[in-house]
């Protein structure tokens, strides 16, 4: 039988793995180098979309609306990605640009990564960007008038629960901007 003073000897000699030097570095330590080049792979994505974007083999029908909800897809991803580097809240503003045209697409596919872009962008965006965008209630592209739209009525059903859940967030970060 081991006695309580062995146990406290064999603890103490017992290797702890997953406690080396990368746990001790604070999270702080850690830069996110993606977002310097984070530009540089968005534009050159939109750059090869709009010289392509009248190729109707490479856009057109179920493969076209595969593709495009792709790109919004990765576009948002490198958004993300790109963390809090400075440049982040116009590659944000310039992704809602490119994807909210796409709003109304036929394929549910191509809403649903809209709308999840539109998710991205909202997270992403300095605050003053997002107020002025949420804000602006005068013309019939309004955001908030959309996404309620959207959460109504549009046919599919993870459409309506993006749009609902992206409304839901739009709502705490005006309640806390306002504060």
């Amino acid at each position: 039988m081991v006695s309580p003073e062995d146990k406290v000897v064999q603890e103490q000699k017992t290797r702890r793995w997953g406690r080396g030097q990368y746990h001790t570095e604070s999270s702080a330590a850690l830069k996110n180098h993606f977002g310097k080049i984070a530009p540089i792979w968005f534009y050159s994505l939109v750059s090869k979309f709009v010289q392509t974007k009248d190729n109707s083999s490479l856009w057109g029908e179920n493969i076209g609306s595969t593709l495009l909800s792709k790109f919004i897809l990765i576009l948002a991803s490198i958004v993300e990605f790109s963390g809090n580097a400075p440049g982040t809240s116009v590659l944000a503003k310039d992704l809602f640009d490119i994807v909210w045209v796409f709003r109304m697409a036929e394929v549910s596919e191509v809403r649903r990564s809209v709308l999840v872009a539109v998710a991205t962008v909202f997270r992403m965006l300095r605050e003053e960007m997002l107020l002025s965008l949420l804000l602006d209630e005068s013309s019939l592209d309004s955001v908030p008038r959309n996404l309620h739209e959207i959460a109504i009525n549009d046919p599919d059903a993870n459409c309506r629960s993006l749009a609902a859940t992206t409304i839901d967030f739009v709502g705490e970060q005006q309640q806390k901007m306002l504060r």
